[in-house]
This record gives structure tokens, sequence and C-alpha cells, in this order.
């Protein structure tokens, strides 16, 4: 919508005083930067897992589908006349670690003002594993009491054995913010441009491991991370470093479903020389969780724009002025809406007073 009117005293007084505002202002104010990690980051972390487990297993005797598979029976001794297949029961406690280097992903923002000194983080929420998912060799120490076997026939006398029992996954990692920007402070270096920054921030650690593919409850801590980094202000962009330390660690008691009828072949022993095959069933009763993170993250941001910087220079200073003005005279002329800066239709003084708040405030 057009509207004719020109600007009154008021307005052209204000415009004066925003000029003389301008050449006194800092050249840099407060900046936010949207942030992504690059590629080039890495995340080394140590991982562990430990589990309490219980169970069963039988030999692979089946009646009709393998009736020359392998049968169990409780005690050293007995006949191996009929069918029967008794589960012997088992107690277990097994294990897996190990290391893994990964490229993380996400981003968070960053506010810095050098005028002040202060640097705040928000938003931040990263994905330590990126699209990887590290698996570990796991193994138990299974104890057993006294049973033997037919087809083979033999005995075995209660003993513990390692037995290996798939993998131990990290499937999750992550690091997510919660409510709140972190406040820190920021000091200038030697090269132009460049600070450096310490925030701390209040994150939520979450690892999520799956046992032998069983997924186990995810383990979460809120833990304050002191966020140490370097950015470098390039206008519109900047480039940011910084490193995260940190663990998480946690156990849960709840039973975890571990593979069924895992299939595991045992040496005879009295006598030797053959081969007993078993089926495995077992369940996790409890297990232990922890990770360390060493992570050395690397990213771009781009400014997110003040409403004020009127023509996108990623500064807001008097040049800011004059393009809104031109555009303001040039939309009064042509009917045009480029300097409808208020919530009003029309273009006219409103507008002005509206961006001029707009700018006193970008300037802080």
């Amino acid at each position: 919508m057009r509207d004719t009117s020109r600007p009154n005293g008021l307005v052209v007084a204000m415009t004066g005083l925003a000029i003389g505002a301008a050449a006194a202002a800092p050249a840099r104010a407060t900046d936010t930067y949207v942030v992504t990690l690059s590629s080039s980051s890495s995340v080394n972390s140590t991982f562990d897992a430990d589990a309490s487990i219980f169970g069963t297993f039988i030999g692979n005797h089946d009646p009709v589908n393998n009736p020359d598979g392998t049968m169990t029976r409780t005690g050293l001794f007995g006949s191996c006349g009929g069918t029967a297949n008794t589960a012997i029961g088992f107690t277990a406690s097994g294990g897996a670690g190990g290391a893994s280097t990964t490229t993380p992903a996400g981003g968070f923002r960053l506010t810095v003002n050098p005028a002040a000194g202060t640097a705040s983080i928000s938003e931040l929420s990263l994905d330590l594993l990126g699209a990887a998912e590290p698996s570990f060799p796991l193994s138990a120490e299974i104890t057993f009491g006294n049973f033997r076997t037919c087809q083979p026939t033999s005995a075995y006398i209660g003993i513990t054995l390692p037995i290996p029992i798939g993998e131990a996954t990290l499937m999750d990692l992550t690091a997510v913010q919660t409510a709140g920007a972190g406040a820190g402070t920021l000091l200038a270096t030697a090269t132009p441009n460049q600070y450096t920054f310490i925030v701390p921030v209040e994150v939520i650690l979450t690892a999520g491991v799956a046992i032998a593919e069983a997924p186990a409850e995810p383990t979460e801590q809120t833990v304050l991370v002191p966020i140490v980094g370097t950015v470098t202000l390039n206008g519109c962009t900047a480039t940011v470093s910084f490193s995260l330390d940190s663990n998480v660690a946690e156990s849960s008691t709840d039973d975890i479903d571990g593979p069924q009828d895992l299939a595991f072949d045992l040496p005879t022993i009295l006598p030797p020389g053959s081969t007993a095959h078993l089926l495995v069933d077992m369940t996790f009763d409890s297990v232990s969780v922890g990770a360390t993170i060493d992570a050395s993250v690397t990213g771009t941001g781009q400014i997110v724009f003040k409403p004020a910087d009127f023509n996108r220079d990623c500064i807001v200073n008097s040049a800011d002025i004059t393009a809104f003005l031109q555009a303001w005279f040039s939309d009064l002329a042509n009917g045009t809406t480029l300097s409808n800066f208020d919530s009003n239709p029309a273009v006219n003084s409103a507008d002005i007073t509206a961006f001029l708040q707009a700018w006193f405030a970008g300037l802080n």
C-alpha cells in the first residue's frame, strides 16, 4: 500500500541522531552464528560393557528335523536310551570393550561480543558417532553343573568355560544441551578477528548399546562440560574449533533378553575326540555401560542476520540507514514495500521509527 506522507521533523532528527551514533558505535557488537560441524571433526572414545547373565543350554536334537543331534541330560551317569533332551541351567558374566574414532555430526549457536568479552553457546546437539556404530567382541564366562550328552556320549564336570556370544555395539552416543544458553568468556588473540572462548555447557550425554543384538536401556547423564575453543570472525561467517571431554557410566538391573538358540559347539571331555552341539538361551539381568569421550570439533558458522542489517553486509552501521532510506523513498515513489518494517501494510514514517529502534538494538 502506498502512503505519500513525508518524514516529519522528528524522523529527520532521529535519522541524524542515528547517523551520529553509528560513527561512535564499536565496529562489532553481539553476533550469533549457526555453526555446523565439518567432516574434519573427530571423536576418540573408549567403551566398555559388563553384564551378569543367566540362562540354559540344550542339545540341538529334534526328533523330526535333527534326530541325530546332541541330547543333554543332567548328571554325570546314565544311559543314552530314548530321546530325552533336558535344558541345563548356567550363570555367566560377560564383557566387551575397546576404542573407536568416529566423525561426529550436528551443530550449535555461538554468540560472541568482542567488545564485552563474552561468548555463549545454545542449541548444541551433537551425534558423536555420526553414521558409525562401533562393535566389539563380546565373550562370557559360563558356569554350569555336572551334565552329560548323548550323540556324542560324553560327561562334563561342572566348570567355568569362556564362550563368544556375539558383539556389543555402541549404537548411540550423543550430547544435547539442556534448556538455556551457556555463558562464558571471549578473549582476543594476537591474530586479527580471532578469539578464544571458554563456555561451560550443561548437556545430557546419552549412550545406547546393544548386547549381542539385544538393545539395553540407554544410559543418560546430565553433566556440565567446559567447552574450550577458538573462533575466527570472517564477516558473514565464522570458523570455530573446540574440544569436549567427558564420560558417561550407568548400570541397569532390568532383564534384557539375550541371544536365543545360539549355536555353540562343545568338545567332548570324557571321552575326548568328538563335539557336542548345543543351543544356548541367555538373559542379561544386569548391564553396566561406560564411555569416555575426547572430541576435537571444527565447524563453519553462518551469521544470523539482525533485522536492521538492511543491506545484508553482516554488520549494523550507518550504511544500513542509507540503504533503508533509499528504499523507503523509492517505495513512496513507486508504490513498493521493500522498506515496510512494521506490521502495518502501508509504507510510512512509522516504518522509519520501527527501523531505527531495531537499528539501535542492533548496535549492542
